[in-house]
């Protein structure tokens, strides 16, 4: 019996192979969040502005790049979880191809803005509760950054990964899927996308939650799109070094492997980044020179290259090698 009646649960072959779709459908899930979540950002935006008088418009304006940079950090994560749910739930269950496809896109982006708009408003609501309790506490900004990046974890789960989870479980018993002995590779740079996402979106919750620690009077609107300009060459660093240390094919995704890698790589920089702040707190005389720190910036994100690397030797023995 060939390959292709062996399928389940339709005989109809493919035009493409398992590995061209593993490519296409986690990228094309990921466009739709993108879009979609640009549609909502600018529409809620231009709505409040639209709504409120002259003199709030003025502070709309001002706020737009913290806004911005806040979106920013919350969109990297979903588009992380985005890619690495997809390529875990085609893996564990086999599916050569997710059926019917664009059906999927258009109820997962229905989903996504539903949920997410339900999850804002009932924010509102919580904060209301929430934040009056954190006020009594001591280090109340502490607490406040911890509840904030909390918040924003939670509502990317619930209003990213459970309608994606959801669209997928329905397409399971609908889609192409691989027999027992069908290989299914995975490009290299696929992992290596996956890994840098996971690292750039860890690098903005934690840069995040502590720009809501800090003293209002220290922090600026505009830092928080700083964070993320000065952190693209961290994604950029960790992607090539981990493309490079593994092969063009690998056999499987390994998603639980992908975020240990990811999590062992983030952790080690930041501890190189206590440990340099330490350094220069304990031995420097007064504010640091800005060729201090530019020079220990340089330093900071060439260190993704090696850290990347021998984590990934750590993770995917047997697989990584250089090429």
């Amino acid at each position: 019996m060939s390959t292709q009646s062996q399928r389940s649960p339709t005989t109809e072959p493919m035009l493409v192979g398992p590995a061209v779709w593993a490519v296409r459908q986690p990228a094309t899930f990921m466009l739709v969040q993108l879009v979609t979540a640009l549609v909502v950002f600018v529409v809620t935006t231009g709505w409040l502005w639209l709504q409120t008088e002259s003199v709030f418009q003025d502070r709309i304006v001002q706020a737009l790049p913290q806004l911005a940079g806040s979106f920013i950090g919350g969109l990297v994560f979903v588009l992380a979880l985005t890619f690495w749910l997809v390529h875990q739930q085609r893996e564990r269950y086999r599916i050569a191809c997710f059926r019917p496809f664009l059906g999927l896109l258009i109820v997962f982006a229905l989903l996504h803005i539903l949920l997410g708009q339900a999850w804002r408003a009932s924010g509102a609501v919580l904060g209301a509760h929430v934040f009056p309790l954190l006020q009594q506490l001591q280090g109340y900004s502490l607490w406040a950054a911890l509840y904030a990046c909390l918040y924003s974890v939670t509502g990317a789960i619930l209003s990213c990964g459970f309608p994606l989870w959801a669209v997928l479980r329905f397409a399971r018993d609908r889609s192409l899927r691989l027999t027992a002995d069908e290989p299914a590779p995975v490009g290299g740079r696929q992992i290596a996308c996956a890994i840098a996402l996971w690292v750039f979106a860890f690098y903005l919750k934690v840069a995040g939650a502590l720009l809501v620690a800090l003293p209002a009077t220290d922090v600026g609107p505009d830092d928080w799109l700083y964070v993320f300009i000065f952190g693209l060459p961290l994604f950029a660093i960790t992607w090539a070094a981990v493309q490079f240390r593994l092969p063009r094919d690998v056999a499987r995704f390994m998603a639980d492997r992908v975020l240990l890698t990811s999590a062992i790589i983030f952790l080690l920089w930041l501890g190189l980044v206590i440990a340099s702040v330490m350094g220069v707190r304990l031995f420097g005389r007064g504010e640091p020179s800005d060729a201090l720190v530019m020079l220990l910036y340089v330093l900071l994100m060439a260190a993704f290259w090696p850290l990347s690397r021998w984590s990934l030797r750590w993770c995917y023995p047997g697989v990584a090698h250089d090429r």
